[in-house]
């Protein structure tokens, strides 16, 4: 029998001695007719921490700490360049920056759901997401936005305020709004996909289906679901279609027109029996 006040580590014994065991670092196992102390893996010390409430940890072997949140977590550093979160567990929180350190957050087959905002105490920083995992991010105020470690990494961005880089070379980004005022880099075809925001440069290439990139007349383009447009075109009379303002080309009758947005059609020379259409675009044709 092992007395309540004694923690076993290692050994053999012949009464299975799991009560007396450090349930996050080691666990018992029948090993012919006797039980063995062994270490935990990494995943099943995570697994049990997670289990009490522990969901973040910074730093590995002696500089190893554990937290009951992601935002604790990063409030913890001392470094004035990146602070590396491992999620122990899922988590749901929003977080803010507090101390002078970018952020990189380890999903480690977790999933974050929330915000991360780097700009509460001066400038903000960047952030990466890295490691298998999901998360959708609510909202992410940053200089740059990352994703280069795991081909794993899904990642749904619902708004976003990126002033700097996007880069996706590794896992897939689906972006549904938000202003993205740097370059998109990376190899990003396939991995990044787009269905609203405001970006600083075309983003086209990374569309999903139904969606279009559209002038905004500022210099910038607008993420927007459109619909095709049907417009009568007339013998001997040339047709001009404007998109807000924006002169567009007719491909077989029809052009793609935002919801929202306002048609015009005009015909030259005018032809006295053709009226020319103004028109917003509804959801349908």
């Amino acid at each position: 029998t092992i007395s309540d006040n004694v923690l076993v580590t290692g050994g053999k014994f012949a009464n299975d001695p799991a009560s007396s065991v450090d349930k996050y670092a080691n666990k018992t196992a029948l090993v012919n007719g006797a039980y063995v102390v062994v270490e935990k893996s990494q995943d099943e010390i995570n697994a049990a921490l997670s289990a009490d409430g522990i969901t973040a940890a910074t730093g590995t072997g002696s500089t190893r700490a554990y937290f009951d949140t992601v935002q604790h977590a990063w409030d913890s550093s001392t470094s004035t360049t990146w602070t590396y979160v491992e999620m122990l567990g899922d988590a749901s929180e929003n977080i803010e920056r507090v101390k002078n350190s970018q952020l990189g957050l380890k999903l480690n087959g977790h999933t974050f759901t929330g915000s991360i905002d780097t700009t509460k105490e001066g400038a903000r920083k960047a952030v990466a997401i890295q490691t298998a995992g999901t998360a959708v991010l609510t909202k992410v105020v940053s200089t740059s936005f990352t994703m280069d470690n795991d081909e794993k990494t899904i990642v749904t961005l619902k708004d976003g305020d990126v002033s700097g880089e996007l880069k996706v070379t590794k896992g897939t980004l689906t972006i549904e709004g938000g202003t993205y005022a740097g370059k998109i880099s990376g190899s990003t075809v396939g991995k990044l996909w787009v269905k609203g925001g405001t970006f600083a440069n075309d983003p086209t290439k990374y569309l999903v289906d139904g969606y279009i990139a559209a002038p905004t007349g500022e210099g910038s383009f607008e993420v927007r679901d459109f619909v095709y447009v049907t417009v009568p075109e007339i013998a001997n009379a040339t047709v001009k279609v404007t998109v807000d303002g924006s002169e567009v080309e007719l491909v077989d009758g029809k052009i793609k027109a935002p919801v929202g947005s306002r048609v015009v059609v005009s015909y030259e020379p005018v032809q006295d029996w053709v009226n020319a259409a103004e028109f917003v675009v509804p959801p349908t044709e």
